[in-house]
């Protein structure tokens, strides 16, 4: 079988998140000893100083650009991180689901599932309490490269919450009699 994801998936991910937040508390600490720095520099200031309002307005400024601009790095770049992390620990650690398909096509649409983008591969799945063949939309990470597959193929899958894991190509002729 050929496997999408990998512990090497996880520890890259694990580790682009670290640094991330290294980068975050090591820039909040050198923030912080310029505030403290400042505070203490005011506070030995005389009562009616006119470096009063440039320090404090210093201190703010500061704060409030420091604030926004890791608000959207959290927002945007944390958030897909952490989402493609817990993504890849749901991958190893979850349950896994085997099935035998016929590929019909690949929907290049993408859908964004748990804050991770996918493109879908459909595929022809049996559905015993109706006895007729329904689309079912298996789940293709856009970050990993896209099998090469074409209508018809049969492919023996495994999925973790409609999440291709992995796949192989079967013989042509395994539903035939």
């Amino acid at each position: 079988m050929i496997e999408i994801y990998s512990e090497q998936d996880y520890y890259l991910a694990k580790k682009l998140r670290d640094k991330f937040l290294i980068i975050f508390f090591s820039t909040l600490a050198v923030l912080l000893a310029i505030n403290i720095t400042v505070f203490v520099i005011y506070t030995q200031q005389e009562y009616a100083t006119p470096y009063r309002t440039p320090m404090i307005a210093f201190n703010v400024i500061t704060d409030v650009i420091y604030a926004i601009i890791f608000y959207i790095l959290f927002a945007i770049k944390y958030k897909r991180i952490a989402d493609y992390l817990k993504l890849l620990r749901n991958v190893f650690t979850g349950i896994k689901e085997e099935g035998v398909n016929t590929v019909n096509r690949i929907d290049s649409s993408i859908k964004t599932k748990d804050g991770v983008d996918f493109i879908s591969l459909v595929v022809l799945d049996w559905n015993e309490k109706k006895n007729e063949f329904f689309e079912r939309h298996i789940l293709l990470d856009v970050e990993k490269p896209i099998p090469e597959l074409k209508k018809g193929d049969v492919i023996n899958h495994k999925t973790h919450g409609n999440v291709l894991i992995s796949y192989e190509l079967c013989a042509p002729d395994l539903f035939e009699l």
